[in-house]
């Protein structure tokens, strides 16, 4: 009783189990539905957009259609498996079915049936038994028998396996020799083709061979035509040979004659009164030039092409002369244009005289030139450009200069290609470009010079001029304090307090890398003072500059920072003797403690740092100054060697007499300054 209650009970937890685990299956199945459902809808809308999607510029076709056959793959699987598990819950459905009504039936009757069932089982066992023992015997026999076959069928079918081996092997050898055949075949055929056609060439040779007599007057036919031939060469060029003789005594008796009109004053190769600025005046103009560039004679190259060698030029002759010097825009339409172009002096009868063309040349006026303003103007604008993307002037102008010496040169794209990749505007473009092919050397003389310093010179720059402005930031900051200043405004109020330590070109470059964007166009027309007042103050570097503190090296850096940091120096006159310098008494005003080592330690021509009271100078100060000031315009005009350069201001911040012994000892030399006054 014991174990059947606690199957019962196990039986019961059995039951509870598979109900929950029943329930969990539906709610799974409900949502399997429902994702197939959504999947099937979501599955038709991808369908259509791949139907209908194009592939880019970038993407293969193959990838797209591997693409659609990918996905079309999928999209079967996914069928298939909605149609099985469709399957799969019929078939649960039905054996829920069978399940119910094996619940409903009763337990009685199902329990008779299977000791009904039991009892035919021991039957059917107890007649198996007598069967089998009666049969027994003739198993046995049987099975031996079988032994017997089978060993015999074994032995039988390996018989058959090496026979058809055996076949196999015959029927390759006979594969193998039924094409040896036929390729005998292909080959005797071949044969008995190149046969039939040696033979049609025999024949043919032979209906083709001539009797010896016929081919020997066929010879001297052909002897005799050969030497006539030669006959009438020998003489044609012994007239060619008395022809240039004549020619050349023609030309050594015969004088030189130019027409009257080229020695006229005001003569002009051209006819009409633009002629210079039209296409003929423009490649007469080339023209020229090329014969000077190139140091070629212009009467060699025309008189080259005169076959009559009477010195004057077809239209045809004329153009293949100057198609030789492949000048620019040098087309046959021009060239012929240009002969019609060319006044009554030179062309006579509709022939041009070299000669005349020749003297002429000279005489043919420069094509307009662009407005001065509007050269300086684009003068100005690429002398900036350059300076803006450190380009040498060296490169520039061996550009122009090879540009002058090729005849084919594009002026105006060789001015266009320049300008674009300076980032000049188009206008000043065509104006250099027209400026330089009309006035040549001249164009490249009044061009201006400038330096472009290293990147590193042009760092130490920048930090050398935030370095003093941090100095004199009581009275320099004020006047540099404006988002877009004038650069003359910013060059002259920088001046005025710096002093003459500091040259118009560096003051330049400070202004360059400190140019207010956007600019109003390639010309520098304003500089971002509020910038540099920003950057000299402490640890504002890296924010308003920070290509130019990734690039400076960490003591100029902390230079600066020190600058920043220290009291500012005030306006105040000059001292008066070095001895009252190092006292710190002014005639003016006052010096701050920091000064007094730094007034003896500078150069005497050190101005102070705003604008002083004049007061006299000692004859030994005085100088000195003056060879400092000559010596000065050297070292500040390369703007190489900036960076080795002192400031006066710098003094101020040597390691030799830092602030905090200015700190310790202000209040000493106060009450000694006091004292002394």
């Amino acid at each position: 009783h014991g174990d059947e209650e606690s199957l019962r009970e196990e039986l019961a937890q059995l039951r509870a189990a598979a109900a929950a685990a029943r329930r969990e299956e539906n709610e799974a199945r409900d949502k399997v539905a429902k994702a197939e459902k959504d999947s099937h809808a979501k599955d038709k809308l991808l369908q259509e957009l791949l139907a209908a999607a194009r592939g880019g510029s970038g993407v293969p076709g193959e990838a797209l259609d591997q693409l659609r056959e990918d996905l079309q793959l999928m999209f079967h699987i996914k069928a298939k498996n909605y149609e099985a598990r469709q399957q799969l819950d019929e078939r649960e459905q039905k054996l829920a079915s069978i399940q119910q009504e094996l619940r409903v039936a009763q337990a009685h009757g199902l329990e008779d049936e299977v000791a009904a069932a039991k009892a035919d089982a021991k039957l059917k066992a107890q007649e198996w038994c007598r069967v089998s023992a009666d049969t027994l015997g003739e198993v046995t026999s049987l099975q031996e028998e079988a032994k017997n076959l089978i060993a015999q069928t074994t032995e039988t079918q390996s018989s058959i396996t090496r026979y058809q081996r055996e076949c196999s092997d015959i029927e390759e050898k006979q594969r193998h020799l039924e094409r040896e055949a036929q390729q005998l075949e292909a080959q005797i055929d071949q044969l008995k083709f190149k046969r039939a056609e040696v033979e049609q060439q025999i024949e043919d040779c032979r209906s083709r061979l001539c009797p010896p007599q016929e081919l020997e007057a066929n010879r001297n036919n052909l002897r005799s035509s050969v030497d006539e031939m030669n006959l009438q060469l020998k003489e044609s060029r012994q007239e060619l040979v008395a022809l240039e003789q004549k020619k050349a005594a023609a030309s050594q008796s015969r004088l030189v004659t130019v027409h009257s009109a080229v020695l006229a004053p005001g003569f002009a190769p051209l006819r009409g009164p633009s002629e210079a600025d039209g296409t003929s005046g423009w490649l007469l103009w080339r023209l020229r030039q090329a014969l000077a560039v190139g140091q070629v004679s212009g009467l060699a190259l025309l008189l080259g092409e005169n076959k009559t060698g009477d010195g004057r030029l077809s239209p045809q002759e004329f153009t293949r002369a100057v198609q030789r010097l492949s000048l620019f825009g040098c087309h046959p339409l021009a060239i012929e244009q240009l002969f019609q172009d060319l006044s009554d002096g030179l062309v006579v009868e509709g022939r041009v005289s070299a000669l005349d063309l020749v003297l002429a040349l000279p005489l043919q006026r420069r094509p307009s030139e662009p407005p001065e303003a509007e050269v300086r103007d684009a003068l100005d604008a690429l002398v900036w450009a350059c300076r803006r993307h450190g380009r040498i002037e060296r490169d520039i102008r061996n550009r122009f200069l090879a540009c002058l010496g090729r005849p084919d040169a594009d002026f105006a794209l060789e001015a266009s290609s320049l300008c674009g990749a300076l980032g000049v505007e188009g206008r000043f473009a065509e104006t250099l470009g027209r400026s330089l092919e009309t006035r040549r050397e001249e164009f490249l003389m009044d061009m201006p010079s400038w330096v472009s310093p290293s990147p590193a010179v042009r760092v130490s720059i920048l930090l050398r001029f935030l370095r003093d402005l941090a100095a004199c930031r009581d009275v320099l900051s004020p006047r540099l304090d404006c988002e877009r200043l004038d650069l003359e405004a910013f060059v002259e109020a920088s001046s005025s307090v710096l002093g003459p330590r500091w040259c118009r070109q560096e003051f330049e470059e400070v202004a360059l890398l400190s140019e207010a964007a956007p600019p109003a166009s390639t010309i520098l027309t304003a500089v971002d003072g509020a910038r540099l007042v920003r950057a000299a103050i402490a640890g504002r570097l890296q924010a308003d500059f920070p290509e130019v503190a990734k690039a400076a090296s960490p003591e100029a850096i902390e230079q600066l920072e020190k600058a920043a940091k220290a009291r500012p120096r005030r306006s105040g006159a000059t001292p008066q003797t070095p001895a009252e310098a190092a006292a710190g008494i002014a005639s003016a005003g006052e010096i701050a403690p920091g000064e007094v080592q730094s007034a003896l330690e500078e150069p005497p021509s050190a101005p102070p740092v705003a604008a002083p009271v004049p007061a006299p100078i000692p004859a030994t100060v005085a100088v000195a100054a003056a060879a400092e000031s000559s010596a000065s315009p050297a070292k500040k005009g390369s703007g190489e060697d900036a960076e080795g350069e002192e400031s006066y201001v710098e003094d101020e911040f040597d390691e030799e007499d830092p602030e905090d012994d200015f700190d310790d000892d202000f209040d000493e030399e106060e009450e000694e300054e006091e004292d002394e006054n």
